[in-house]
């Protein structure tokens, strides 16, 4: 499910004047687990195998958004200098994270219908 994210990065990018040249490109990886203390399990692996960016870890799973999203994030950076977006995951927190996106989508799709273009 690829494709909504892309269009809505996209779209975001282009209704604000900015270009391809201006996305960010920092690899992201999601780490999907079976239950949600084994995120923080795999928080503290992954932390040991790279070093962690400071500042950029948050505890989505304790304090879930408003629209029920929970996650691990962090920023780690790999031995080649290259720093990796980590989301650490259950497999059913996955499923809501997908679900919102898909209702987000079609909502944004069905104002622009409804408003016409901007």
């Amino acid at each position: 499910m690829l494709t909504p994210k892309i269009s809505i990065r996209f779209s975001d990018l282009t209704n604000n004047g900015a270009s391809y040249d201006d996305l960010d490109r920092t690899i992201r990886l999601v780490v999907l687990v079976n239950e949600w203390h084994e995120c923080y399990l795999a928080l503290g692996h992954l932390h040991q195998i790279w070093r962690p960016v400071p500042g950029t870890f948050d505890d989505y799973i304790a304090v879930p958004r408003d629209n029920l999203y929970r996650s691990l994030h962090t920023t780690v950076v790999h031995a080649n200098g290259q720093a990796i977006k980590l989301r650490i995951r259950t497999v059913a927190m996955d499923k809501v994270s997908e679900s919102f996106l898909r209702i987000l989508t079609t909502t944004s799709t069905w104002s622009r219908l409804i408003r016409g273009p901007a």
